[in-house]
């Protein structure tokens, strides 16, 4: 939330779902998938971008670092929450 309040990119603001886009896409890994297409003989490989609804805690840990460095660092974000255990 604080990030969609204080982040802007060329003068322009996002909602909190473009930037949870935006983070997926730099810090989860692609996911492929094999899958049969009707009418074809052979399986189509698709590719999509990771979710976070399957991360452990270390990974979805690593994660969240990930984008609060990039706020703080390219974004000029400033955090004002102090107890994390309230982002749960």
């Amino acid at each position: 939330m604080q990030i969609s309040e204080q982040a802007r990119i060329e003068g322009q603001r996002y909602t909190v779902d473009a930037w949870h886009e935006l983070f997926k896409r730099q810090h989860l890994p692609r996911v492929s998938k094999r899958c049969y297409i009707a009418g074809k003989h052979r399986p189509v490989v698709t590719t999509t971008i990771g979710t976070t609804k399957g991360l452990g805690i270390r990974k979805m840990s690593a994660f969240i670092e990930k984008v609060i460095a990039f706020a703080v660092a390219d974004l000029g974000v400033a955090f004002t929450e102090t107890r994390w255990e309230n982002y749960r």
